[in-house]
């Protein structure tokens, strides 16, 4: 079955959601706390996020929606992100590329 990534607070994640990205904890330009892409979050691991002042993760989970349904939320991105960039001068090759690396990872 597909997945999808989603963020959420962290006070929201429960004991065996799955990490989409690394989860770090900088304080004071220091890491104090990093967990992996694919970690199985438990009591103690939302803890010590909590602890470290970490307000959202990304987890991975399986992505229950029909084709057509994420089909429809992927154009509902692209719209959205066209509204966003139509005063936008797509002539200025910046621009240009950081819509299309936006478009890219939304996409993704």
């Amino acid at each position: 079955m597909p997945t999808r990534k989603r963020h959420l607070p962290v006070s929201s994640a429960q004991p065996g959601m799955v990490l989409g990205y690394r989860a770090v904890a900088p304080e004071h330009g220091v890491l104090r706390l990093s967990l992996p892409a694919g970690h199985v979050l438990t009591a103690d691991t939302i803890e010590q996020l909590i602890k470290h002042r970490c307000e959202y993760v990304c987890i991975e989970e399986e992505d229950e929606r029909s084709d057509e349904e994420r089909a429809a939320e992927a154009l509902r991105h692209e719209l959205r992100l066209a509204h966003i960039f139509s005063p936008a001068h797509f002539s200025d090759p910046a621009i240009d590329g950081l819509f299309h690396a936006v478009l890219a990872y939304r996409r993704s």
